[in-house]
């Protein structure tokens, strides 16, 4: 955020400046009497304010440029300390208080049962939509 802020601030003054400088300019004879060229210089003073920086530097305070690091949560895991853990299915870890754990047949029944039922709900669902479809026609 504050490098944008400073893009955008150090762009406004090297846009002014440049104002100042073609403001200043167009007193002069030469120039005064010729409009498109202070047309054209004053596009370039519109255009500095549209394109990036072409240099970096500094235009806001210290204190406020400084760059505050984001800071961790009081219970998060170091990077360094960070441990892989597999999820290994219920059936095969067993547990008891687990409904269906260890492969038992009354799990494995509900598990067929309730998968029958998802594709008897989609397959409704598929035939209502050609059914609107062929109305819609």
């Amino acid at each position: 955020m504050t490098t944008l802020l400073n893009a955008v601030l150090l762009n406004a003054l090297v846009a002014a400046l440049l104002a100042i400088l073609v403001w200043t300019a167009g007193m002069i004879p030469v120039i005064r009497r010729r409009p498109k060229l202070r047309h054209f210089l004053w596009v370039i003073v519109l255009l500095k304010l549209v394109t990036p920086p072409m240099f970096e530097l500094s235009v806001l305070p210290a204190w406020f440029a400084a760059e505050r690091l984001p800071t961790a949560h009081p219970r998060a895991v170091p990077l360094d300390e960070v441990v892989e853990i597999s999820m290994a299915p219920a059936e095969r870890i067993g547990h008891a208080d687990h409904p269906g754990a260890g492969g038992s047949a009354d799990g494995e029944a509900a598990a067929s049962a309730a998968a029958r039922r998802v594709e008897r709900q989609t397959a409704e669902r598929n035939r209502a939509r050609v059914r609107r479809a062929n109305e819609n026609r």
